[in-house]
């Protein structure tokens, strides 16, 4: 039995004070198209392209339950798409995004891209570091936070033209 088919591509977490960069990875990624010699699952047949990717100002209107808007676009997505930076380590929805994320058993399926900060900053540069808490750890057996660390891989685009993605 085939698993049916997701609604996006991808949900793109991100801090509201990122949102430059989430439109413009938003933008690059439905506006991409794979060449035609690449063989590519899922993607359109006719125009090549990657299909929806999920970024809240673009695909909620006004709701009256946030949480369970974003819980449904999480569970319609096939991955996650972090936009990593200060602001994103210190957000609490980025934060539970991810969390909800882990607990559907998608780990393999989270992607960072680092904007801003620096990855595994140390106590004395805490204020830069761009992982959230639910990136650096693994969930524990109760699906919260463990302490128990992981090592996250990033897309670096802090020192790259951002029109490179």
């Amino acid at each position: 039995m085939s698993a049916q088919p997701k609604r996006y591509r991808a949900f793109i977490s991100y801090s509201q004070r990122d949102k430059t960069y989430a439109q413009r990875l938003h933008q690059a990624l439905e506006g991409y198209r794979v060449p035609v010699d690449v063989e590519a699952t899922g993607v359109d047949a006719k125009t090549r392209k990657l299909g929806r990717f999920f970024r809240d100002d673009e695909e909620m209107g006004a709701v009256t339950d946030l949480g369970a808007t974003l819980e449904g676009a999480i569970a319609e997505a096939e991955a996650l798409i972090v936009v990593c930076s200060p602001h994103a380590a210190k957000s609490r929805w980025v934060n539970q995004e991810i969390i909800h994320f882990k607990r559907t058993g998608r780990v393999d399926r989270i992607f960072a891209v680092m904007v801003d900060g620096e990855p595994n900053a140390s106590a004395a540069r805490a204020s830069l570091e761009c992982f959230p808490p639910a990136l650096r750890f693994k969930l524990g057996a109760d699906g919260g936070l463990s302490t128990q660390p992981t090592e996250p891989l990033a897309l670096d685009v802090r020192k790259e033209p951002f029109n490179r993605i």
